[in-house]
């Protein structure tokens, strides 16, 4: 063989770095395809929460629906304080009741918060009505896999 024939068989640098280069690039995008996908497919216990929030400044029934999915006196009484009455509920209809005649009416929201501390999460939305500015809090607690209301505060 020649000399010319000898240098076109070695493998230059530049040849060695693109074949480990394209699949560690190919191997990246994957890996970050596959975790924006499944952050974007997990529904993480503070979204769910805030979407309790963004439901409660909307349309009286979807108010009252998101709310209801988080109620469940049987399992956790609701504490209640509605315009400074207080009451204690542990039957879903008389909950339901308080909560319908509590939240009545177009709600548009000002400001809303959650707060989530291991197995308690509190729920704060400053609302307005026609008579002025009211306040929601839901303090929830964590049953199992599901948060429930224990208190709630109208004022």
């Amino acid at each position: 063989m020649s000399n010319t024939s000898r240098r076109n068989l070695k493998p230059t640098p530049q040849t060695n770095a693109s074949r480990w280069w394209i699949p560690a690039l190919a191997g990246m995008t994957l890996l970050i395809s596959t975790v924006a996908l499944a952050d974007a497919l997990v529904t993480t216990e503070e979204e769910s929460l805030e979407e309790l929030a963004d439901a409660i400044g909307a349309d009286p029934q979807s108010r009252f629906d998101a709310i209801a999915l988080y109620l469940e006196p049987e399992r956790q009484s609701v504490r209640a304080r509605l315009f400074g009455e207080r009451e204690i509920f542990e039957d879903e209809l008389l909950a339901m009741d308080a909560i319908r005649n509590a939240a009545e009416g177009d709600l548009d929201t000002i400001q809303s918060n959650v707060q989530v501390a291991d197995d308690y999460a509190t729920v704060a939305v400053r609302l307005r009505d026609q008579e002025g500015p009211l306040d929601v809090t839901l303090g929830l607690r964590k049953r199992g896999e599901r948060w429930l209301i224990h208190e709630m505060t109208v004022r």
